[in-house]
């Protein structure tokens, strides 16, 4: 497990599974607050935090949506 966290493949994926799960809570209640960016974003940090992942972990993999996440915003 070890060496799964220390690929860019854990962070990409943790992030598209907590994205996932923020859309079908947000289509399951339709709540504004519900925005599943945001959902994903209190997922991410709390897996982070639970499982005692360090922030550096997951940036290996983050740090590429953060990059393709650039351009997509302009």
């Amino acid at each position: 497990m070890k060496d799964f966290l220390a690929t860019p493949i854990f962070g990409v994926l943790l992030s598209i599974v907590c994205y996932e799960a923020g859309i079908i809570i947000q289509r399951r209640w339709r709540h504004p607050m519900l925005n599943p960016l945001l959902l994903a974003m209190v997922f991410v940090i709390l897996i982070l935090t639970v499982f005692d992942i360090p922030k550096e972990t997951y940036d290996l993999g983050g740090s590429y949506i953060l990059f393709l996440l650039g351009p997509a915003t302009v």
